[in-house]
């Protein structure tokens, strides 16, 4: 289970790095989707350590992400 979730983890991270650099939105949209979905495939499959860590180091992103989106929109 733990090689499930490291390989699910590394292409969830391979398609949100593509997801920014590709300049379409279709492809955009598909990729990030393809990502959601490989992190999920991770959240299920990992050990309780390693979805602890994701957690942990998913916050402070999760944080600026919220904070730019305020900033956008009340602006």
């Amino acid at each position: 289970m733990l090689a499930i979730s490291i390989v699910s983890l590394v292409a969830a991270t391979i398609a949100v790095y593509c997801s920014y650099t590709v300049k379409d939105d279709v492809f955009q949209v598909g990729i990030g989707f393809a990502g959601l979905l490989f992190i999920l495939i991770t959240l299920v499959c990992a050990p309780w350590l390693l979805k602890l860590a994701i957690m942990i180091v998913s916050i402070p992103f999760l944080l600026d992400f919220v904070k730019i989106w305020s900033v956008e929109h009340y602006n």
